[in-house]
């Protein structure tokens, strides 16, 4: 009897178990991912934009036959929507379409259009294929110029379009990924990055994950002329193999603050005009200079030619190997505080008209570190030093500090 018993709760506990199984498979069944009711939604808007193409396919086919030029325009296909679509659909502009062909960059560009109802959009190409427009999941890319490659499933980001005004408008955050129509692609940077965000005067602010950028060479002129651009970070920006910054923020006159303390210049070669028309608090530290002609002898560009800013922060510098520091922030009117602290000297150093100009330079920080030693005296008298820098302290301008001792422009000591 106990036995009998036993067996009877075991065969209703494995009943239950069975039930639960059963019930989890029917609402799964129900409501998963490749549930009824997904599909039957699925079968629903496939069907509809079945039904939706046919209607373009028969506009476009009346438009193209009474286009004697044989190549489709949007005011074609107005005409046949509003008299073989009841007004159901209508054009909705162009779209730019680039991608590579054979290893080439091509801009297509086709008629976007939408109907009205389910708010579908599909691009149709001057000779009249239609298309379903590749719509965004994630949101970060609305605004942003893109080219998809499908084969390596990667987005790179694209050259600033000065002529639309929907991409590179507002706050900027460029992402490592996307996932454009279920499909999931990496984002990179073009090999030569000048003038990507150039002329963006809608962006107001600009920042990037880690993404992968050790393959860019160049990034000329690459936030110029974005006037409307008070934010910047690019701490995550690669640029361990990027020679050209020429003119990397020119103009770029509304940045409020640049922290590029994390910018890897190891193998640049140009940087002149890099700041030119910035007026933000710069803050350049822990910079190690590579090459001799890097700083000042780009055919009279120098890397803080035009520069508006009020306060560099160039402390903790290795310049060793830039011998010629010529004229370095010579014509900088606006500067009223440097620290140039804790800098790492080599020797034969030429500093002539280091600060010539600066009018409006009253503060120094680290300039008493500096030793005579360092410098080639023969090419870099130090009276010129500070040339007409007529804000400073009058014993500043006449003379130098040598460890702590003070020398008039002849090099004798003073007191």
């Amino acid at each position: 009897m106990k036995n009998s018993k036993g067996i009877t709760l075991v065969a209703l506990i494995i009943t239950i178990i069975v039930l639960i199984i059963l019930a989890s498979i029917s609402i799964n069944a129900i409501s998963g991912n490749n549930s009824l009711i997904n599909q039957a939604i699925k079968s629903k808007t496939n069907t509809e934009m079945a039904e939706e193409k046919e209607i373009l396919e028969k506009c476009v086919a009346y438009a193209i036959a009474k286009n004697k030029s044989g190549v489709l325009t949007p005011e074609d296909l107005e005409r046949e929507f509003q008299t073989n679509a009841d007004g159901k659909v209508i054009t909705d502009g162009t779209e730019s379409i680039e991608k590579y062909e054979e290893g080439n960059l091509i801009t297509i560009t086709k008629i976007k259009v939408k109907f009205i109802e389910t708010e579908n959009v599909y691009l149709i190409d001057q000779e009249g294929s239609v298309e379903d427009f590749v719509l965004a999941d994630t949101i970060w890319q609305n605004n942003v110029n893109y080219v998809l490659d499908e084969q390596s499933k990667t987005l790179t980001i694209s050259r600033n379009d000065t002529s639309r005004t929907d991409i590179y408008n507002g706050d900027v955050i460029i992402k490592v990924k996307a996932i454009i129509n279920g499909v999931e692609y990496i984002t990179k940077f073009p090999n030569l990055c000048d003038n990507l965000f150039s002329q963006a005067t809608r962006m107001t602010s600009f920042s990037m994950e880690d993404i992968d950028t050790s393959n860019v060479t160049s990034m000329m002129g690459m936030f110029a002329m974005c006037s409307a651009l008070k934010d910047v970070n690019i701490s995550n920006l690669d640029t361990s193999n990027v020679t050209n910054m020429l003119q990397m923020f020119y103009n770029c006159s509304a940045i409020q603050n640049l922290d590029l303390t994390s910018l890897n210049i190891s193998h640049a070669t140009s940087m002149g005009g890099m700041f030119a028309g910035v007026t933000a608090k710069l803050d350049l530290s822990g910079w190690n200079i590579p090459r001799d002609d890097l700083l000042c002898n780009q055919g009279g560009a120098l890397i803080f030619g035009g520069n508006l800013s009020e306060e560099i922060i160039a402390k903790n510098w290795n310049v060793s190997n830039a011998k010629n520091l010529t004229g370095m922030f010579s014509g900088c009117t606006s500067l009223k505080k440097l620290d140039i602290s804790d800098w790492t000297f080599g020797t034969g150093h030429i500093a002539h008209g280091f600060f010539d100009g600066c009018s409006s330079l009253t503060t120094i920080n680290g300039i008493d570190e500096w030793s005579l030693s360092n410098f080639n005296l023969n090419q870099s008298p130090f009276e010129c030093i500070c040339r007409n820098c007529t804000a400073l302290n009058n014993k500043l301008t006449g003379g130098f500090w040598d460890n702590g001792t003070w020398y008039n422009g002849t090099f004798t000591p003073t007191t």
